[in-house]
């Protein structure tokens, strides 16, 4: 059931790609004479005349994307240090009440010299995406480059007004031009693997062409290729670094240990790899032979297993009184749904274990922010929560 939704998750964009096909691209020049309806602003229209900037850095985002929201406090304190020289630009297809909404829930973002510009059609032609955030740099009229989000950052500012060059920095482009592999020969058995491509999303892909099996990675770092392939072969919890295990001696080439730009640490470390298997091999053969062969190219011995470590684990105490339960029925989640989240929202946290016969009990846990909070929230509901070292699933990368 995997591979098929894997398939059309690659077909979806390349439909949508070829309906926009980009205006504007690295190295051409900036012209937009129309006004944008801002808000947030003194004024409800600006032009990028009256911006006056050298620097304009144009952020698509939308209200449900938690990175993009979280980012925009900072904007005003990075263009602080450039006074005139720099804009950066939110942008946004959605309509006025929804952004209005968002900013209502974010007083930090309130500031009337920070323009956010809303109910766009224009610029999201030109610069056309499927992720976001999604940022445009435009330098004295002229793009120069087109980027994820963690790419904002002063040094790259500072790099760009002082006329350094930028062309080496990875490039976000969410429509690459698909290649149609037809012929038969071409997949015959084979595996081979590359440097990273500028220019190309990270991907997998899984296809069935005659009597063989496809597997192609296009920008992926090591540790997400090899929890993808596990994760074909069952299902993972969240992988949390207490399930991580290193017995390598640069562990930099699978950590970003440096604080680089995500986008940047990927270019010096992820990878482009391809391999066909006969059709004839099971799925989960087929998927032990992609890991194995991955991890003799990338020299390294990969394997999932079970590994000691401080874990957090719920256990159940007594049923919640009905009156109880009752009183917060308008808040209430699943377990599992509940301490997934948790996890997810608090990297600090060990992994948090239950017993999977209670993951359809439904709670609420409201201000959580350590061990002792989560345990109270949960012994008013009929758990309790403990401190235990066990053995959970690790993956292991050894050298």
């Amino acid at each position: 059931m995997s591979r098929y939704i894997i398939i059309l998750w690659f077909v979806f964009p390349l439909q949508l790609w070829a309906q926009q096909v980009p205006i504007i691209g690295i190295g051409d020049d900036f012209k937009y004479e129309k006004s944008l309806s801002v808000t947030n602003f003194f004024k409800e229209t600006v032009t990028f005349d009256e911006l006056e900037k050298d620097l304009i850095i144009l952020d698509f985002f939308n209200t449900y994307c938690t990175t993009c929201i979280e980012a925009m406090p900072k904007y005003k304190e990075i263009q602080s240090q450039y006074t005139d020289r720099l804009r950066i630009l939110p942008v946004s297809t959605e309509e006025r009440p929804k952004i209005h909404g968002m900013i209502e829930r974010n007083s930090k973002i309130v500031d009337q010299d920070f323009p956010i510009v809303l109910e766009d059609k224009l610029l999201s032609e030109m610069f056309p995406y499927l992720s976001v955030p999604h940022l445009v740099w435009i330098f004295k009229n002229k793009v120069i480059a087109i980027t994820m989000g963690d790419m904002l950052t002063s040094k790259n500012i500072d790099k760009i007004l002082n006329n350094e060059t930028v062309a080496y920095w990875p490039i976000k482009n969410d429509f690459p031009i698909a290649i149609n592999h037809t012929k038969k020969e071409e997949f015959e058995s084979f595996t081979k693997i590359g440097k990273y491509k500028n220019g190309l999303p990270a991907k997998f892909d899984i296809d069935t062409i005659g009597n063989y099996i496809y597997f192609k990675m296009d920008n992926v770092a090591p540790i997400q290729a090899f929890l993808y392939l596990y994760g074909l072969i069952e299902k993972l919890p969240l992988m949390k670094k207490e399930r991580m295990i290193f017995n390598v001696a640069q562990i930099g080439r699978l950590l970003n240990i440096d604080s680089l730009p995500y986008s940047e640490w990927l270019q010096q470390h992820a990878f482009c790899y391809e391999s066909s298997w006969p059709i004839a091999i099971n799925e989960k053969s087929q998927i032990n032979f992609v890991i194995s062969d991955l991890s003799n190219r990338l020299g390294y011995k990969v394997n999932l297993d079970k590994r000691e470590a401080n874990i957090w684990e719920i256990v159940k105490r007594k049923q919640l009184r009905n009156k109880a339960m009752k009183a917060m029925s308008d808040k209430l989640q699943r377990l599992d749904v509940s301490i997934q989240l948790l996890e997810i929202l608090n990297k600090d946290f060990p992994p948090i274990l239950f017993d999977t016969k209670q993951s359809n009990t439904m709670i609420h846990l409201e201000q959580v922010k350590d061990f002792q909070s989560l345990r109270e929230s949960l012994r008013q509901q009929g758990f309790d929560l403990i401190k235990s070292r066990k053995k959970i699933t690790s993956l292991i990368i050894s050298e």
